[in-house]
């Protein structure tokens, strides 16, 4: 049975307290009367919930045009909100995935990153220019910089200078909202300016070198028109930072093999529950509660993953908890996996100076666990092994944090475990991520699309 729990630890809030539940009630109330702050901004919402086989089939579509195309390395522009919605998937699906030397090979430039490391990577992965086989994708909810256009118009002269005009263009694929479209398919324009100013794309314009026959090659100016059949638009309806379920993020995931269906029934689970007007059924309002008193006289928080498929969850949930402050009472937090982390952070919460409560995200079961000893010969023995699997001693090395955490450091700490690293899990915490973040900001009486960093 695929589910979520969450228990405290020296810190144990009360739930049955009737303000409590009225309050509860009153916010769910405004929300499904479309009265809360921000409601239009609830169009994320919407949309996940009402993903239809037609909205799948789109993207599995555009996915099988570039499959179809057997491309082997996808060279991706897009920005940092992107990039940690698609880390969520990567980690938690894909993080000991076995298949992953038969799966399309990511590239990623990142528009917020510095100019630097765009040519420092630009050169590592010099060979992926000249392959045939490679693919440019554009992906973004928001408009791009000028700089980064420009790198974008260097990257596709080198690309085309490597396999051909036509062939390059060919191999351009377009998933972004319309301003985003129009930048990319301007970049013609942007390159007869950069001509007619006599501004030549040099890596010397972004403080970096780079060799002179790209320089050369960037002096050239070509047509960057992405084919009209390799466009998919998305919906200007979603919230830059409630963009999980974007068309952008969906079609990365199912390009490395995620089951949509799976991934947004989760969600649908998990916000049936998360707007339940029962208090003691609402996982996501306890934790939405609970950080909201945790603000008005805590500072900093520990958020502890007991696998590494948790990094880019555990990343989402501690920019969450920035976004809200207590009459802008500080607030910091950072994340860590343990027993990894204990290297780093063990000393420190020894010092209630250092960390003040923490959050606790545990594992019971992974898609692919290993087993210790081969199950015949354990079966053949005269006495029993208890702990035969990887995730069995991983569970008892859990138990024991929680138990030094609440125990001997005795942090107010909230344990949050999950069934397994399914896409259905994933979906129900992509849930209590996002109604988390609301029920927070509406306890706090602030908005939670106004307050999002």
């Amino acid at each position: 049975m695929n589910y979520l729990r969450l228990k405290t630890y020296n810190y144990y809030p009360d739930f049955q307290n009737e303000d409590l539940k009225r309050k509860a009630t009153t916010i769910i109330e405004n929300i499904r009367a479309k009265n809360a702050p921000g409601y239009e901004h609830f169009g994320f919402n919407d949309l996940a919930l009402n993903f239809s086989h037609t909205n799948i089939a789109e993207i599995t579509e555009f996915c099988q045009l570039i499959v179809d195309k057997h491309i082997t390395d996808l060279v991706i522009f897009t920005n940092t909100v992107e990039l940690d919605n698609f880390k969520i998937i990567d980690d938690f699906l894909f993080k000991n995935d076995l298949l992953t030397q038969r799966k399309i090979n990511f590239h990623f430039f990142n528009s917020d990153d510095n100019v630097a490391n765009w040519f420092t990577y630009f050169n590592q992965i010099s060979s992926v220019f000249a392959s045939q086989q490679s693919a440019f994708l554009y992906v973004s909810l928001t408009p791009f910089s000028e700089a980064f256009l420009n790198f974008i118009l260097l990257c596709l002269n080198e690309f085309q200078q490597q396999v051909g005009y036509f062939r390059a263009l060919n191999n351009q694929f377009l998933v972004a909202k319309e301003e985003v479209e129009q930048q990319i398919l301007n970049l013609y324009t942007l390159s007869e300016h950069n001509h007619k100013q006599k501004h030549k794309l040099k890596a010397t314009d972004f403080t970096h070198k780079v060799d002179s026959s790209r320089r050369n090659h960037a002096n050239q100016h070509f047509y960057a028109i992405v084919p009209e059949q390799n466009i998919l638009i998305v919906p200007a309806i979603l919230h830059n930072h409630f963009a999980f379920f974007s068309k952008t993020n969906l079609i990365l995931a199912m390009l490395k093999g995620a089951d949509l269906g799976a991934l947004l029934e989760g969600y649908l689970v998990g916000t049936q529950d998360f707007t339940a007007r029962d208090v003691e059924q609402n996982l996501a309002f306890k934790l939405g509660y609970i950080y909201s008193e945790w603000k008005k006289d805590k500072t900093v928080n520990l958020l502890i993953g007991s696998n590494r498929i948790f990094t880019g969850l555990l990343n989402a949930f501690a920019k969450q908890s920035l976004v809200c402050s207590f009459e802008a009472k500080p607030f910091f937090a950072t994340h860590t996996i343990f027993p990894e982390g204990v290297y780093t952070y063990g000393q420190y919460l020894f010092d209630p100076n250092a960390f003040n409560c923490g959050v606790v995200f545990e594992l019971i079961y992974e898609k692919v666990d290993f087993v210790l000893s081969d199950e015949i010969n354990v079966k053949d023995m005269n006495f029993k092994i208890k702990d035969n699997k990887l995730s069995e001693f991983t569970n008892t090395i859990n138990h024991g944090l929680t138990i030094t955490l609440s125990n001997i450091v005795t942090l107010p700490l909230c344990r949050i475990t999950v069934t397994d690293n399914s896409e259905l899990s994933l979906g129900k915490l992509i849930a209590l991520l996002y109604w988390t973040k609301i029920y927070e900001a509406y306890l706090l009486n602030q908005n939670p699309f106004e307050t999002t960093n």
